[in-house]
């Protein structure tokens, strides 16, 4: 597998291992080691009141389905059975039931919320001596994630716009798709950042400049993803019934990337001390610049 680089500067393997990187972390208020959830997630697309955006929808579901089924928390409700079928051919894309976390932990809707083609300008061309019109074409889906605990309020609401120009009429169709599977994209990785459970240090290098971590692309984690290192300290005394207590202790910036694995370089590391076995995740507050960029990281739809 090859690693997605970031740049060219920042080599972890070249790094020594000084005596800081040899400090190892002992959780010892943890009941044991924790065994890796998976949560049943069902997708439901709807087209709302766009009847003639069939192929939008597909590939909408498309996308998302593929990039959530390469996170490890995550594991895809079978869509070709009897059940999900059903539901999904009723869904408005507003209502979500109890009903339809029969087979699913969580749920996802998808609804398509506008799909439009605008002329944006018209300008003359002196080598044609016409006027040629430029267009923009978006697409916008409002995204809800739910679970089974509250299935009448969605823990994370979010509606996210794609923007593309175009020269002809004719790119119309095939602009509109792109819009919705980088919408999805966009959507799953956010999701990633904010639900994806916490993960181990592997390894220091560098006198704790580098830091390889238990998660990679099967967490949503890409170069330039920002994460946090913690620790669990106990509250018992203070907070009545909270007695381990994440505490950041350090935060960094993913450089390299695996399936499973990646390489952080971690903020400040001369006056912070990340030992192996901290805790780490991905930040829920990824900048907007970063997120705007995860597209050129998730693979497309073949």
């Amino acid at each position: 597998m090859v690693a997605m680089l970031a740049g060219c500067a920042f080599n972890p393997v070249s790094m020594p291992i000084e005596p800081r990187d040899n400090v190892l972390y002992e959780d010892v208020g943890a009941k044991g080691p924790v065994k890796e959830q998976k949560f049943r997630l069902a997708i439901y697309v709807s087209q709302g009141d766009y009847s003639k955006t069939g192929d939008i929808a597909k590939s909408l579901d498309s996308s998302l389905t593929s990039a959530l089924a390469d996170f490890a928390f995550f594991q895809i409700v079978d869509r070709s059975s009897a059940e999900a079928v059903q539901q999904e051919r009723f869904f408005s894309g507003e209502d979500v039931n109890a009903n339809m976390f029969k087979s699913a932990d969580v749920i996802i809707t998808a609804k398509l919320n506008g799909f439009n083609a605008i002329t944006e300008s018209e300008a003359y061309n002196p080598l044609t001596k016409t006027n040629q019109k430029k267009y923009t074409v978006s697409g916008s889906v409002d995204f809800r994630f739910f679970s089974a605990s509250n299935p009448g309020e969605a823990k994370l609401a979010k509606n996210i716009t794609k923007t593309f120009a175009s020269a002809s009429p004719s790119d119309f169709p095939a602009l509109a798709l792109k819009a919705a599977q980088e919408c999805a994209k966009a959507f799953a990785q956010e999701l990633g950042s904010r639900y994806a459970p916490p993960a181990r240090v592997l390894e220091t290098r560098g006198n704790c400049h580098a830091a390889q971590v238990s998660f990679g692309s099967n967490y949503g984690a890409v170069p330039g993803s920002k994460v946090e290192f913690f620790e669990y300290v106990d509250r018992s005394k203070v907070l009545k019934g909270q007695t381990r207590v994440p505490q950041v202790i350090a935060t960094g910036t993913v450089r390299l990337s695996e399936i499973d694995t990646c390489w952080v370089e971690v903020d400040n590391y001369e006056t912070v001390q990340i030992k192996q076995g901290h805790y780490v995740r991905l930040c829920s507050d990824q900048s907007k610049g970063f997120m705007d960029g995860l597209k050129d990281n998730i693979r497309d739809i073949k």
